[in-house]
């Protein structure tokens, strides 16, 4: 059974109640000097820091965030961080331009953050309650192995852009360039061995795409 920790500080926000009405795994709360959720199952631990509204920003600003990532990294076995309810902070004489950029700037810290820990946006609380309860499923059925960092790419993107972008270190630079030499993903997954080829794709990195296609394919 997934045993789910609360730290006692999260007894505010609901997130307990929430996650033992799904009836999860076993689920109670204390005091954590890491993380706000704790996922633990056969030996393997997900660490999870949720962050709501403008504490993302101040704790950002202020340089705890770094910091609380570091630990997460450091404690768990797969640390994640979850943004939720993020809004700009509209100030009295913001329009409209100045909250779009706040906006684009918060998506590319998001971006940035993704780089060294794995970042999901939620909604609302009910949606972050969903994200954990698909990471109990995933860990209970052991798929979380290696953990796949979410790809976060702007709406309007095609089909065949998403899945080459769900590849380990495929940004959407070069998944434009892969798409540009093969045209469609079914050809260039048939010339896997020539992508060393476009710029940006190594034998390291190629290797690390082509154990991704074969673990899922064992799955």
């Amino acid at each position: 059974m997934i045993e789910i920790i609360v730290d006692i500080h999260e007894q505010d926000s609901e997130v307990a109640e929430k996650i033992a009405s799904r009836e999860l795994g076993a689920c109670h709360m204390r005091h954590m000097e890491t993380g706000d959720v704790v996922l633990r199952h056969d030996f393997y631990t997900v660490g999870l820091e949720i962050k709501r509204g403008q504490d993302f920003d101040n704790s950002l600003k202020s340089g705890r965030l770094h910091d609380q990532i570091a630990r997460l990294t450091e404690n768990f076995d797969f640390p994640i961080l979850i943004i939720e309810d993020w809004h700009p902070f509209v100030g009295e004489h913001d329009i409209d331009e100045d909250i779009e950029e706040k906006r684009r700037k918060h998506a590319m810290t998001v971006r940035t953050l993704n780089r060294r820990i794995c970042t999901y946006s939620t909604p609302h609380l009910d949606a972050t309650v969903d994200l954990i309860a698909e990471l109990c499923r995933d860990l209970e059925m052991k798929k979380l192995n290696v953990l796949r960092r979410p790809v976060i790419i702007a709406e309007g993107v095609s089909n065949q852009m998403k899945i080459l972008c769900a590849l380990p270190n495929v940004k959407e630079t070069i998944a434009e360039r892969i798409l540009k030499k093969y045209k469609t993903v079914s050809n260039a997954l048939s010339n896997l061995e020539s992508w060393t080829e476009i710029h940006g794709i190594g034998t390291k990195k190629l290797e690390k795409i082509r154990r991704t296609l074969e673990d899922e394919e064992d799955e």
